[in-house]
């Protein structure tokens, strides 16, 4: 499995490990801000499942679900329940859970669904990109709406995509030029 951020690309190969490579403020996990021209292996006591590289952070689940999260964390997009304005350069775990399926790493924010289904997102609420109404970003897992049938996840830049297990797709965040795909390019901060 491979995911690409912005400057930097996190792999999962067959055994479970996680190599990382590219632009290092810490998104590489690897202990350092150094940059990497190969991959780097994670050393982490886990086996990993799914990774998502974002512009200056990474997320990531292990094989028994719980979730991970490292680099910059300036808007709360690590999820760990605090603004920090540095990075943490080692995988922590984002809470207590263990239930966790998918995420997606955007731009200083992140989206995660759980196995309930339930869809959760964090970090920077600019435009709406968290979907949380009234907060300028939420600096742990916050569940969006009250759904709990999500089944697949994008974070892009300033903007969010959900599908659900009826097929139906969901858009939020900048609209600048028309990434919503709601036919204008009119932003739908908080609205999904």
């Amino acid at each position: 499995k491979i995911s690409a951020g912005h400057e930097h690309v996190a792999a999962i190969n067959s055994s479970g490990d996680l190599y990382t490579w590219g632009q290092n403020d810490g998104q590489l996990g690897i202990g350092n801000n150094g940059n990497q021209n190969s991959p780097q292996k994670v050393a982490h006591h886990t086996s990993w499942n799914q990774v998502s590289a974002g512009v200056g952070h990474t997320v990531a689940i292990n094989r028994n679900g719980a979730l991970y999260s490292w680099g910059k964390n300036n808007w709360g997009e690590l999820g760990l329940g605090f603004t920090s304005g540095s990075s943490e350069f080692f995988p922590r775990k984002v809470g207590v859970d263990s239930n966790w399926m998918l995420v997606s790493a955007g731009d200083r924010f992140s989206l995660a669904i759980d196995s309930s289904g339930r869809l959760f997102a964090w970090g920077s609420n600019y435009h709406g990109r968290c979907a949380q109404n009234g907060s300028l970003w939420e600096d742990s897992p916050a569940q969006v709406g009250s759904d709990s049938n999500w089944v697949f996840i994008s974070a892009g830049q300033g903007h969010s995509f959900a599908i659900n297990n009826k097929g139906e797709m969901y858009s939020w965040g900048e609209n600048y030029h028309g990434q919503l795909g709601v036919g204008n390019n009119t932003g739908c901060s908080g609205c999904y």
